[in-house]
């Protein structure tokens, strides 16, 4: 049975939380004059529209996941939005940025060396290969990566039994769900006045 859930924010950080993610506001401002990781060009701009995606996957995970030894895979980490904020708050499991493209690869391990993020690792491999080199994952989570339909079909092979796929999505629902899998969960949220969407996927099997 579909549902549909609007998510209000509740986020209270550490101070340690705090200083991590500045930093990272820090260095993305950063790097993003010199290898353009994301559109917004200053901290708040970055803050007020990106990095808050995170804080809601973050409520969103600790309500419908209850495991804490959790394996994901962030498919197209580019900036490590959502992974890198998420991972911040986040401290259970193990948590892989799936990134191809070598600047923003360089970006990734400098972010987690200075952040001493636990447990989240960079994979400089295409999405296809991570299953040879990693096995299988929990959950697979895809932000403008690619068409949803493509990060289904190749979530078939990343996935362990029962594993889910997370896509953070501006549309309510998808046009199509294709029959190998089902639409669990959609969740709202707002973004400065803007509705987004997670949607919750599980192999059906």
């Amino acid at each position: 049975m579909l549902t549909e859930k609007n998510i209000n924010i509740n986020i209270s950080l550490d101070k340690e939380e705090e200083n991590k993610l500045n930093d990272y506001l820090n260095l993305l401002e950063f790097w993003n004059k010199k290898i353009n990781l994301v559109g917004f060009k200053n901290v708040k701009d970055i803050y007020d529209n990106l990095i808050v995606d995170s804080f809601y996957l973050y409520d969103f995970i600790k309500e419908k996941f209850k495991e804490k030894d959790l394996i994901f895979f962030d498919l197209g980490s580019g900036a490590g939005i959502p992974g890198i904020p998420f991972k911040i708050l986040y401290k259970e499991g193990i948590y892989y940025l799936i990134e191809i493209r070598k600047k923003r690869v360089v970006f990734l391990k400098n972010c987690i060396l200075k952040l001493k993020l636990e447990n989240t690792f960079i994979i400089d491999r295409y999405a296809q290969e991570v299953n040879s080199l990693l096995g299988r994952a929990h959950i697979v989570i895809a932000r403008a990566f690619k068409p949803y339909l493509e990060v289904l079909a190749l979530a078939k092979d990343l996935l362990l039994p029962k594993g889910k796929v997370i896509i953070l999505a501006n549309e309510q629902t998808p046009k199509i769900t294709p029959s190998s899998w089902i639409l669990k969960t959609t969740y709202k949220y707002q973004v400065k006045k803007k509705n987004r969407y997670f949607w919750l996927f599980e192999l059906n099997i």
